[in-house]
């Protein structure tokens, strides 16, 4: 493998690393999403708000509480958010012989599933949801540790937030550096076997752990100016032949989905045809792979096509109105509605949101 790296290659890499690293975390359910914006055509970050922490006890609170009755109603389980409709469930759990838990990445799988909804639902439905689940796979000492486990998890997502924002006091005007990156994960890694036992930090983290040590070690190679071309080339080949073997196939099939969809474009603007472009998906991915990926592009064109519909009547319903602010709300409701529903109605919302301040 080769790699040749420019200067503003390597620090636009550098850049997004480390905001990646310090201000993203797709499965907080503590705290609200982070409302600054990183400029990725530079090595500082804008300054950045500071995240919400919630009470400890109030997790805890959330977990332990055992509903009534009457307080419990099958119909919320059976319903999920909209984001998470149409999406295959989490993996069943695993009980070992002792009928104990098998705290494994299947555990961590569930809870973030319904993590992502955060948003869409308070955190104390999100709880409800997850500990729904549990009991319909769990009873006894396992579920006890399924609860037990849950609450160490969110305890230490929500101290996640702490460390962050006292990262954020400290170096929030400061350019980011591999320095503040390492110290901060430091800080993080160390501070989960206060919430959770050390197999089930090593079940739920250890992979987390080796790609972000992986990314840390190629960027700092990728960024030391007394290397030569051929002596990062060599030392990049190195580190991937010393990593986990799982890391090297995901950066390869990464690798090949951006030579692919290269190779796609030129080919599209040569004048092939999308037969063309199904052989070509065919030869790099295998057919199975190739129909999958040719479905999406039909569900795609699909949605463009409803969404410019859906613009012509919207348009005229604007120019009704003279002003986005005077639009009738509930006439603006109801054409949605007749062109979407479901998840699609709320990604329409978001992009009228972003694109016309609707």
């Amino acid at each position: 493998m080769v790699y040749r790296w420019s200067t503003i290659t390597i620090a636009v890499v550098l850049f997004i690393f480390v905001a990646f690293v310090l201000f993203y975390d797709p499965s907080v359910a503590m705290v609200e999403e982070s409302k600054s914006a990183a400029l990725m055509n530079s090595t500082k970050a804008n300054p950045v708000s500071v995240e919400k922490v919630i009470e400890p006890q109030l997790i805890t609170n959330l977990v332990k509480q055992t509903p009534t009755q009457n307080d419990i109603d099958k119909s919320f389980f059976s319903v999920l958010p909209a984001s998470l409709r149409d999406t295959p469930p989490p993996t069943a759990l695993g009980i070992d012989e002792d009928e104990e838990l098998i705290a494994d990445h299947r555990v961590r799988n569930l809870f973030e599933y319904y993590l992502t909804a955060i948003g869409e639902e308070p955190l104390e439905r999100i709880v409800a949801r997850i500990k729904y689940d549990l009991s319909q796979q769990l009873d006894g000492v396992a579920l006890d540790q399924g609860y037990e486990i849950l609450e160490g998890y969110l305890q230490y997502r929500n101290n996640m937030a702490v460390i962050k924002n006292q990262f954020v006091n400290q170096y929030g005007n400061q350019a980011y550096d591999l320095t503040i990156v390492r110290e901060m994960k430091g800080a993080l890694r160390e501070s989960r076997y206060g919430f959770m036992s050390a197999p089930v930090v090593d079940a739920f983290f250890s992979q987390e752990d080796q790609y972000d040590d992986y990314m840390m070690a190629k960027v700092a190679l990728m960024s030391d100016s007394r290397l030569t071309g051929a002596e990062k080339d060599n030392l990049l080949n190195q580190l991937d032949h010393d990593s986990p073997q799982w890391i090297v196939e995901a950066n390869h099939r990464a690798n090949l989905v951006s030579d692919v969809r290269s190779q796609e474009s030129a080919l599209r603007a040569s004048g092939g045809t999308e037969e063309d472009v199904y052989a070509l998906r065919v030869k790099s991915y295998g057919e199975e792979q190739a129909d999958n990926l040719k479905k999406l592009d039909e569900r795609r064109a699909q949605w463009q096509r409803l969404v410019e519909l859906y613009r012509i009547d919207l348009n005229s319903l604007l120019a009704s109105a003279g002003d986005t602010s005077n639009i009738d709300q509930s006439l603006l409701q109801s054409l949605r509605e007749q062109y979407f529903e479901g998840p699609e109605l709320a990604r329409i919302k978001a992009i009228d949101k972003i694109e016309l301040g609707l």
